[in-house]
């Protein structure tokens, strides 16, 4: 038996000729036995048509094309950096599927945050003690940074993709929403994906101090927006500075900061101030729903 599949069938190949592709099989079987088929398949490869690819150079810019290796930075020349503020209300953690096994509740287990975001360096960190004794992650805590706009914020929603132990991540799939302002209708919607290695347990010695670790810095991918962020592309990068006490060890206290750094086709707008100076320590920030609010002042 012998059949013929022609060009109207690989059509989606747009640099391919319309040379067909031919396979060939010899098929055979007993009426009342199990059947059995041997094939002796032969493909001929279509040539790649050199005047539809010239064509392909034309439309798409031989310059792009001639750069296979090209920075995408070229392409996204703009960047901005936002602090990030993530309260402790605001930090929810589901525990995944994993059950009893040797990952157990990590594997499938879901990061919620949501804050509001800040002037790149607006951020003041300092070394606390939270009220039970323990340390902050990298010995950082935002202790001063400007009023929250309701606004202005960023929601984040991280899945454990993959996991060795019940504490060590090894792989994640994070999607972020950035809004900037008009009502909330600005935003800028990022992936973050991939391999990521963190030791939930993990800790630093500096001194006297033991401290747990600091995720590491991640990148990702914008994959557009909506209002006056439609159309946007680039990258960009979570690098977290400050972060709350053990996860293994409840309840955590403190405040996440995280810095935000996109590199976009267009130029995004600064985090709003005016640069008021709110202390906050150890504490939780809620966003007001309508005007700036300052966060309260935990007491030890």
């Amino acid at each position: 038996m012998k059949f013929s599949f022609t060009a109207p069938l690989i059509a989606a190949f747009a640099l391919l000729s319309s040379s067909s592709y031919t396979v060939e099989g010899k098929i055979s079987g007993k009426t009342n036995k199990r059947s059995a088929v041997e094939e002796k398949v032969s493909v001929v490869k279509a040539k790649v048509n050199a005047d539809a690819l010239a064509e392909a150079y034309e439309e798409m810019g031989s310059d792009r094309w001639m750069k296979p290796n090209r920075a995408l930075s070229d392409a996204t020349p703009h960047e901005t950096i936002y602090e990030h503020i993530i309260g402790s209300e605001d930090n929810v953690y589901i525990p995944g599927f994993g059950g009893d096994s040797t990952v157990g509740e990590l594997l499938g287990a879901v990061f919620y945050t949501s804050g509001g975001i800040y002037p790149n360096g607006s951020v003041q960190k300092s070394a606390r003690i939270a009220p039970n004794g323990a340390l902050f992650a990298g010995d950082k805590q935002p202790v001063k940074f400007p009023a929250a706009r309701s606004n202005f914020f960023i929601t984040g929603e991280c899945t454990v993709t993959q996991a060795t132990s019940p504490t060590v991540i090894t792989g994640h799939s994070c999607l972020y929403t950035l809004c900037l302002g008009g009502g909330g209708n600005n935003c800028v919607n990022g992936l973050a994906a991939g391999p990521f290695v963190f030791n939930l347990q993990g800790t630093t010695t500096d001194g006297d101090r033991t401290f747990p670790n600091l995720p590491p810095i991640f990148s990702g991918i914008i994959l557009g927006g909506t209002g006056a962020c439609a159309g946007i592309k680039g990258t960009f990068s979570v690098q977290t500075a400050g972060g709350q006490t053990a996860f293994n060890n409840p309840p955590q206290f403190g405040l996440i900061n995280q810095r935000f750094t996109f590199n976009t086709n267009k130029k995004l707008p600064e985090a709003p101030g005016p640069q008021k100076l709110v202390s906050n320590v150890a504490g939780s920030f809620t966003l007001s729903p309508t005007k700036e609010t300052p966060s309260p002042t935990a007491s030890f």
